[in-house]
């Protein structure tokens, strides 16, 4: 059984669960609402990133070639809700396709 760090392991009922040691973790994690958002410079340079990266990523997607393109990249355009995983592939959402327009792209569908 896999434990968070931190978490004794111990014995609680018949199933082993650790409960009290889980519950306790839980309520010292920080909650989403704590989380302090990045400074807006921060978070315009990364959109900035991420456009210079669409072109490019557009084509590794058309060509079917996922495996090329930066799992970190990926991720930030799932988090900005620009892609979108679909039945295990990666397309773009309407805000993705609205961004290539601004840049004078045009993705096949």
């Amino acid at each position: 059984m896999n434990v968070h760090p931190g978490v004794r392991k111990q014995r609680h009922g018949r199933n082993g669960a650790i409960v009290a040691q889980l519950r306790e973790c839980l309520m010292t994690s920080p909650s989403p609402s704590s989380v302090v958002e990045p400074p807006l410079d921060a978070r315009r340079a990364r959109e900035q990133r991420l456009r210079a990266a669409l072109p490019s990523t557009i084509e590794f997607l058309q060509r079917r070639r996922a495996d090329l393109i930066d799992p970190v990249v990926i991720d930030d355009f799932v988090a900005i809700h620009w892609m979108e995983w679909h039945g295990g592939t990666l397309r773009l959402t309407v805000t993705g396709r609205n961004i290539c327009a601004q840049i004078g792209l045009r993705p096949a569908r």
